[in-house]
């Protein structure tokens, strides 16, 4: 037994977010059936995201159980896919968990573990091969037996052949009895299975992260440069802090950022030449959004400012991420 694909897709059913998985299980017909399933799901780290349970299906395909040792043996056991629809429902930190996780992948995958306890019923029966020797085949004499209607002849004689020889094929259905070499019959026990999924960002960020609450992207493709590589390397750093929510530590970085490039094209064209003149223009835009953070205080003490308002929030950091990303570009196009 052993999952061969799991399909997942956002779960729109509920009021609380959650993740549908369509799963196909290979099995063996006849000396198997699968009765129930249950499990969770799990972060590349290993922590527990949340419980999966099967959807009650209006269309359920019957399985069976069969007995070895008979001419139907190979139409009864064979390998067959079950296929069944798992739910987990999320809360919200198990969906930002899962967000940050996918931030830190450096292709902003979202990866997880599916782990399934698949409960099942094993068939341990074989039939026993029983001939019927009719009694003139034999010389002994006439036999009668006691029936509802009184003494009548025997049909035949009942001889025993192991049923280790397969395809045994008997013209009395009611000669077919059930045994087994250890005297067990059934057997329950749990399969656990497991399956790894990704998620490619382009398919988490159009389909799942509007559905589970984390509301619509807009991308913004900016090749990465070689020209100034110490630039990029500040802005790793800055994502690491706004993914582990240190604004002030993204805002340093995203200032450090602007002092290098203008280090870098004024040393490379002179402070009077025009290319620094249109530079000059872009960057003192940057540098009075990028210094936001450091000037926190002298706004609480503005007129008409209330205190309270006054805060650098999600939205604040991840503009001045996308505008410190454009100023590298920009700069390294002008370097060329």
């Amino acid at each position: 037994m052993r999952i061969i694909d799991v399909k997942v897709k956002p779960y729109e059913f509920s009021i609380q977010p959650g993740l549908k998985f369509d799963v196909k299980i290979e099995y063996r017909a006849g000396e198997e059936a699968i009765v129930g399933i249950e499990g969770w799901i799990q972060s590349e780290d290993d922590k527990v995201l949340a419980e999966l349970r099967e959807q009650i299906r209006s269309r359920y395909t019957p399985q069976y159980l069969a007995s070895k040792y008979t001419y139907r043996d190979n139409e009864y056991f064979r390998i067959e896919t079950y296929g069944t629809e798992l739910i987990a429902l999320l809360d919200r930190s198990v969906v930002d968990y899962l967000e940050k996780a996918r931030l830190k992948h450096p292709l902003r995958r979202v990866k997880i573990d599916v782990i399934l306890n698949v409960k099942v019923v094993k068939s341990l029966t074989q039939i026993t091969h029983f001939h019927v020797i009719h009694p003139e085949k034999i010389p002994l004499p006439k036999v009668e037996v006691s029936t509802k209607h009184g003494r009548q002849p025997a049909e035949g004689f009942v001889l025993y052949k192991w049923a280790g020889e397969k395809y045994y094929l008997s013209p009395y259905s009611n000669l077919w009895v059930l045994s087994s070499s250890e005297g067990k019959f059934l057997e329950v026990s749990v399969e656990v299975l497991t399956h790894k999924i990704e998620i490619p960002s382009d398919e988490w960020i159009a389909e799942f992260a509007p559905k589970l609450g984390l509301g619509k992207y807009f991308i913004v493709e900016i090749p990465e440069g070689d020209e100034i590589k110490e630039a990029w390397e500040h802005i790793k750093k800055a994502e690491e802090c706004y993914r582990n929510w240190d604004s002030k530590g993204a805002y340093a970085h995203c200032r450090e950022v602007g002092y290098l490039l203008d280090r870098v094209i004024k040393e490379r064209f002179g402070k009077d030449s025009f290319v620094y003149e249109k530079w000059s223009r872009a960057y003192s835009r940057f540098e009075k959004l990028a210094s936001l953070d450091l000037h926190l205080e002298e706004l609480k003490a503005k007129k008409g400012i209330l205190p309270d308002e006054v805060k650098v929030g999600r939205e604040d950091v991840e503009h001045l991420l996308i505008v410190t990303k454009a100023l590298i570009k920009y700069a390294e196009e002008l370097l060329k």
